[in-house]
C-alpha cells in the first residue's frame, strides 16, 4: 500500500468510524447473537485474494457490529469506559502510524 492508497482508505475508515458513533445510540448496547451465530457467518477458509475495501466494510456491517458489545454506545454503564473519545481512536492512528517501539530509552527515547 503506497501513501496516496493510505490516505484514501484512510479517509473511507475515518467516515465509517465517524458514520458508527453518530448512529450508536440505535443499535442495542449489548450484543444479540447466540452462540455459534457469528462463526456460521464466517467463511470455512480466509480469502485466496485480498478483498476490497468495501467487501471487508460490509463485513464490519453485517458481521462484526451484531457481534459485539458498543462500549461507546451513551446506555453503556457496566464496568468502565475504554477508549470512548475519539480523540483516543486518532491517538491510536498516529501511534500505529509511527510504528514506535518503546521498549527502551534507547529503541525510542521520546516513547519512552
Amino acid at each position: 500500500m503506497d501513501p496516496a492508497e493510505f490516505r484514501r482508505l484512510g479517509h473511507e475508515l475515518v467516515d465509517w468510524v465517524a458514520d458508527y458513533r453518530a448512529g450508536i445510540e440505535e443499535l442495542p448496547v449489548m450484543s444479540r447473537a447466540q452462540p455459534g451465530e457469528i462463526e456460521a457467518l464466517l467463511p470455512a477458509e480466509p480469502p485466496r485474494r485480498a478483498e476490497g475495501l468495501a467487501d471487508i466494510v460490509a463485513d464490519l456491517d453485517r458481521i462484526v457490529l451484531p457481534g459485539i458489545t458498543h462500549w461507546t454506545h451513551p446506555g453503556w454503564f457496566a464496568y468502565f469506559p475504554a477508549n470512548t473519545d475519539l480523540a483516543s481512536v486518532l491517538a491510536d492512528l498516529v501511534s500505529s502510524g509511527l510504528g514506535a517501539q518503546g521498549m527502551n530509552w534507547q529503541t525510542s527515547p521520546s516513547a519512552t
